[in-house]
């Protein structure tokens, strides 16, 4: 069961996470057991988050070996928003190649050089399925009212 804590609903939620067009920053253990945290694109695929990265990555290797996770999507300027949370991680080695399609559709645009290189090398992708357990959303635009330029 999902537990949700904050001034935001789980829907609400979702809705942040379907709204804004960063990455999520997610907590794994490497293999000497330390903390490390990575960005990577994601996107929401009903109550989980999917992401896609290279299946030689560190993050991939971890993950195969310890499957916790903590995680946040949330901006670096004001007024901060966002949400946070923990949960687990699973490695689906046969989707990398269409979660990496989905991926740069919701960040890149169609012209973008990026495209072509990634292409090449999307038969090398694995996806990451983020399982959450909690989710803590925190927002702050009440007290800190518009950003200032």
């Amino acid at each position: 069961m999902t537990t949700v804590s904050g001034p935001w609903t789980l829907e609400q939620v979702h809705l942040h996470l379907d709204d804004v067009v960063i990455p999520v920053r997610l907590s794994f253990l490497d293999g000497d057991g330390h903390p490390r945290v990575l960005s990577l694109w994601f996107e929401r695929r009903g109550p989980h988050l999917w992401c896609a990265t290279q299946r030689t990555a560190m993050v991939a290797r971890a993950l195969d070996r310890d499957d916790r996770v903590g995680f946040e999507v949330a901006g670096d300027e004001g007024p901060y928003r966002g949400v946070r949370g923990r949960g687990r991680a699973r490695i689906h080695p046969d989707a990398g190649s269409a979660v990496l399609g989905a991926l740069m559709g919701r960040y890149l645009t169609p012209d973008d050089p990026l495209i072509p290189r990634l292409r090449a090398q999307a038969d090398q992708e694995v996806a990451i399925e983020i399982v959450p357990e909690r989710w803590c959303s925190g927002d702050c635009s009440g007290r800190m009212g518009p950003t200032r330029v």
